[in-house]
Parts: structure tokens; sequence; C-alpha cells
């Protein structure tokens, strides 16, 4: 017979389990995300990169300003700069 210890013990270890194994999936697909990203980083027109300086890895720059620069009329004349940044 499980005792209350036994029981609560086992099913810890397996959510913990199940846990890792979840994030052991998520850091190969950002591994292999990377590798790609990395790979298309040498064509024509590659994104300007940064170094994040507590980590050393390379993330793409982007600038398109606050909220507020994309806060324009409906009109094609107030948004048609907007699709220049996008």
């Amino acid at each position: 017979m499980y005792s209350r210890r036994r029981f609560l013990t086992s099913a810890a270890t397996a959510a913990a389990g199940l846990t890792l194994a979840a994030c052991r999936d998520d850091a190969r697909a950002v591994t292999a995300g990377a590798a790609t990203a990395t790979a298309s980083a040498a064509s024509p027109g590659a994104l300007n990169m940064r170094n994040i300086p507590a980590t050393g890895e390379k993330i793409p720059v982007i600038g398109m300003g606050t909220s507020g620069s994309f806060e324009v009329g409906m009109s094609a004349s107030e948004s048609d700069p907007l699709r220049e940044v996008l």
C-alpha cells in the first residue's frame, strides 16, 4: 500500500520529469532555429546583428520606435511611411 508521502514524491518526480523533457525539446528547437538564422545571415541583405552583453548571443537589431510612432490616421498618405518601416 502506498503511503501519502510516497505517492506525493512519485507525483512530484513525474511532474518534474515531464517539465524537464518539455524544456529539453524547446531548447533543441531554439538551437535549431539559431543555426538556421546563422546560416541565412551570411546571405546578401543580412540583418544587422548585435550582441547581448550578458550572454554574447547575437540578435537582430530592430528599431521601430515606440507605439506612438504607429498612431497615425487611416488615410493612405498617413500610413504609407509606416510601410517603409515594416
